[in-house]
This record gives C-alpha cells, sequence and structure tokens, in this order.
C-alpha cells in the first residue's frame, strides 16, 4: 500500500485522532451521560462520593452507540466454591460478553457473581439471582470497555452493610481447603 493512500502508515504505531477530537469525544460522552443521569436518576447510586451507573444505564448506552452485544458461546461457566452457611451451594457463575460496534470495533467484559453475594437482605442465592447478576456485570462491563472511558458500574461494586462477613462461606473440605 502506498503512502498516498494511507498518510499514516508510516507512522505506525500512531493514535488514529488528534488530542482535540478525543478531547471532544470525551466532552460528548459526558454530555450523554448527564442527559441519561437525569432521565433515569433511578439508574445512578452514590457510594461514598462517587457515582456509579447501573444496567439500565448501560443499556441505554449500548442503545445510543448502536452496540450489539451478546454473550461470548461457550463461556458461561458454573462452579461451586464452597457452602453457604445455611448448608447450600455457593455456585459461582462467570460469563463474558462481547460488545461491537457498527464499524466492528469490539470489547469483552467479563461478569462473575456468587451465591454469598445473594445473601444479604431480601435476596436469596437462588441460582437464578446469581446467574443473572454475572450476565449483568459482563454486559455492562463489555459496553464500559468499548465506549465507558474506564468507568465500572454499580453491579461491579454494591456491597451490604455487614461487608466481607456476607461473603464468607463454610469450606468444603474438613482441613479448612
Amino acid at each position: 500500500m502506498s503512502t498516498e493512500a494511507n498518510p499514516h502508515q508510516d507512522l505506525v504505531p500512531s493514535p488514529i485522532f488528534r488530542g482535540t477530537h478525543m478531547v471532544r469525544a470525551l466532552a460528548d460522552y459526558r454530555e450523554l451521560q448527564k442527559a441519561l443521569d437525569d432521565s433515569m436518576p433511578d439508574q445512578v447510586m452514590t457510594i461514598g462520593d462517587k457515582r456509579f451507573r447501573k444496567k439500565g444505564y448501560w443499556r441505554a448506552i449500548s442503545v445510543a452507540f448502536g452496540l450489539t452485544v451478546e454473550p461470548v458461546p461457550g463461556s458461561e461457566e458454573r462452579t461451586v466454591v464452597g457452602v453457604l452457611e445455611n448448608g447450600t451451594e455457593n455456585y459461582l457463575y462467570c460469563v463474558t460478553y462481547r460488545a461491537v460496534t457498527p464499524n466492528g470495533r469490539s470489547a469483552t467484559g467479563d461478569g462473575a457473581c456468587a451465591g454469598a453475594e445473594k445473601q444479604k437482605g431480601r435476596m436469596e442465592a437462588t441460582e437464578h439471582n446469581v446467574r443473572s447478576h454475572a450476565h449483568t456485570r459482563g454486559f455492562n462491563r463489555a459496553v464500559s470497555n468499548l465506549v465507558g472511558f474506564g468507568e465500572v458500574s454499580a453491579e461491579e461494586v454494591e456491597r451490604d452493610e455487614h461487608g466481607a462477613e456476607a461473603m464468607a462461606t463454610v469450606p468444603t473440605n474438613p482441613d479448612g481447603s
């Protein structure tokens, strides 16, 4: 390929966009964030002094950017990582999602959730709750990885009032392993 057809060929690796273009893209993204935050206040949660966007926000972002977001075939895994205090299995679901832009750029994001996370308040560690939370996290992370400027979704930072105590599990082996 000649340098006339691709003036950046001799500069590789070089950024595709100039700094001013990226600054404008970030400003456009922040404008979109504000519009979505204002129109969907229930999709934003605050922990400390930091705001985190929830599932509905990331779904709206995927629509705004025209993304196709799907689980990576064969990526879902279910494992047992111990026993919960009530004697049921502490199963863990992991899944990877891929988000793709209309021009073909893509990014993946993984999501995981264990039954111990769902043992709080009114939540139950049902298979459905654990599996769907892993899927929500994977979807959100794939979208964020592609267009979110490094944001972390609310579903990744949710904490309960008991902190790490609610995450404790009873080991499956007598030796504590």
